[in-house]
């Protein structure tokens, strides 16, 4: 049977560096990977859907992304 030793310190080879292809690969899957998680964040961010002026009230209300109504007063 053979003797299997998972030590976390048993010394190991180093590995061998990387080729500037590899290098360059993981560079430009790291800057997509930005990207993507750039944009996922940039649509999540609720933003002002509809503004309108009640010139009657002299109340402005805006509707978020996800449905919420703020009324502002714009005296204070």
């Amino acid at each position: 049977m053979r003797d299997h030793d998972f030590s976390a310190t048993e010394r190991h080879e180093p590995s061998k560096p990387l080729t500037r292809f590899e290098d360059g690969t993981l560079f430009f899957l790291l800057i997509i990977a930005l990207g993507v998680i750039g944009i996922a964040i940039y649509l999540f961010i609720p933003k002002v859907q509809h503004f309108t002026y009640d010139p009657g009230t002299g109340k402005a209300y805006r509707q978020w992304t996800y449905g919420t109504v703020d009324v502002v007063d714009p005296d204070s």
